[in-house]
């Protein structure tokens, strides 16, 4: 009943595996047991390693299955960690993407979206994720139903998953970042309608927010109730460094929205997704019937893609009657410039101008009365340094003294009317780095972050308005290299 086993090449795979895996005599409640269970683990895999509304297309599938067989008593084995898993993956992905069409989808979780969910919900999920450890690394969490009834269960821990990096030091990292948000809870949900206010100035969005002193207190409160120190300083970035008011909504809507920051629910979905599928692939084994699926489906991801090919061919064929392709003029143009830079002596014996190899291991000699690449300039200079010019290699480079503009003939000995540009260019001189420019940097790097050189510059304008986010990069390795 399931399309996914429509085509006819998939029915006789499918066919052919359970041949060899169910013996003649096994009973006919037994084989719709096993074929039961091999659909719920082809679905569980589906579900965890696809994304979006694919993922809660096939949990849809799987707990539509799971809820009418007999297999939801259990509470152990490879079926319920499958089940777990996929449901909070299914959970994780409503509530982070909020998709629209969930009517259809009676089995999959309505969840709130993560903008609206208050600190229980996220001890819910922290606790989740610690139920489903603590299955997942027990011995039988691979056991198949079969083994369940024979009375195989195993409750001790299994050593080698126990102390994988993916059981402790990455789950570790997740359980901050959803206590950060469970700390953000009753305060972000009036942080981003300040932050997102149609109505707001456009001066006001690069200016401290303004919020009740009653508000901010209650958020220092907050800050001081953590225990965690990374939770701590992460919440501390969203004020200021004194600590007397919030960042601009610019720099919040930024940090709330930016899927590299901790903040954003983008970037806790893609970790949770990351550890969600690293356990499968520690706990289970690959399901056999994803082989015979995958192999079922790969013609009419062929037919696809050929039809997108033909797509393309035809909006080539309508550009192509309407505008003329300039590549053609191009390549000749290109073509001809390349054999008028050829001289003689670099041509074939044979007369043929296209050779291009004898181009690549013999390149034309220069016409008489013209410079060769490797030769020095006329205009070139030497420039010498003092020893108060001097300074570390981190910094940049400005030369302060120079000759003054040479004037420049060309090829044929006559001198141009015009200077070129960087010939002419006045180079200035080395300017030290003030203490109120290093400090504003100091104060960047807190507040915006290390490597945001140019928003650092931004925000900053009044002070670094003559450094270029170049300089103030160098500046900053200087500062560490000197242990500032």
């Amino acid at each position: 009943p399931h399309h996914h086993y429509r085509t006819p090449y998939c029915t006789v795979c499918y066919l052919q595996h359970c041949t060899v895996l169910y013996p003649i005599t096994t009973t006919m409640s037994s084989v719709i047991d096993n074929v039961t269970e091999d659909l719920l683990e082809l679905y569980g895999f589906l579900a965890i390693r696809s994304d979006g509304e694919t993922r809660l297309q096939y949990y849809q599938a799987f707990a539509e299955i799971y809820s009418k067989s007999g297999f939801a008593q259990e509470k152990c084995g490879r079926i319920y960690n499958y089940a777990e898993l996929a449901e909070l993956a299914a959970t994780v992905t409503v509530a982070a993407e909020c998709p629209g069409n969930l009517e259809e989808m009676k089995h999959v979780p309505a969840s709130k979206p993560f903008s609206h969910w208050h600190t229980e919900d996220w001890k819910s999920l922290r606790e989740a994720f610690r139920q489903l450890r603590k299955s997942l690394i027990r011995q039988d969490a691979n056991a198949s139903m079969e083994e369940i009834d024979d009375g195989k269960e195993d409750h001790h821990v299994h050593p080698d998953r126990a102390q994988n990096k993916y059981f402790e030091e990455r789950l570790w990292r997740l359980y901050k970042i959803i206590l950060l948000h469970q700390c953000l809870a009753p305060f972000r949900e009036a942080l981003g309608q300040l932050i997102t206010d149609e109505n707001m100035d456009e001066t006001k969005q690069f200016q401290l927010l303004e919020v009740p002193d009653k508000f901010l207190d209650e958020f220092l409160d907050a800050i001081e109730e953590v225990e965690d120190e990374d939770v701590k300083r992460a919440m501390s970035r969203l004020l200021t460094d004194d600590k007397e008011a919030f960042q601009s909504p610019h720099d919040l809507y930024r940090l709330f929205t930016d899927p590299k920051q901790v903040y954003s629910y983008t970037r806790l979905l893609a970790k949770t997704d990351e550890l969600i599928r690293k356990w499968a692939s520690l706990v289970f084994d690959y399901p056999e019937l994803a082989e015979f699926y995958l192999r079922s489906n790969s013609g009419t991801d062929q037919s696809r893609r050929n039809a997108a090919v033909q797509k393309l061919k035809r909006a080539r064929e309508r550009l192509d009657e309407q505008v003329d392709d300039p590549m053609d003029r191009m390549a000749e143009a290109a073509a001809g410039a390349k054999r008028s830079r050829r001289s003689p002596s670099t041509q074939d014996v044979s007369g043929d101008e296209d050779n291009d190899d004898d181009e690549e291991h013999d390149p034309p000699k220069d016409t008489k009365g013209k410079r060769r690449s490797y030769e020095k300039k006329k205009s070139a200079t030497r420039l010498e340094f003092t020893d108060d010019e001097v300074e570390d290699d981190e910094e940049e480079e400005i030369l302060s003294r120079a000759k003054p503009p040479v004037r420049v003939r060309s090829p044929s000995g006559s001198p141009q009317g015009k200077q070129r540009k960087s010939q002419t260019k006045k180079y200035e001189g080395r300017r030290q780095w003030t203490e109120e420019e290093k400090n504003a940097i100091k104060e960047g790097i807190v507040q915006i972050g290390y490597g945001k050189w140019a928003l650092i510059k931004e925000h900053f304008e009044p002070i670094l308005n003559d450094r270029t986010s170049g300089q103030i990069k160098d500046c900053v390795r200087t500062m560490k290299k000197k242990g500032d």
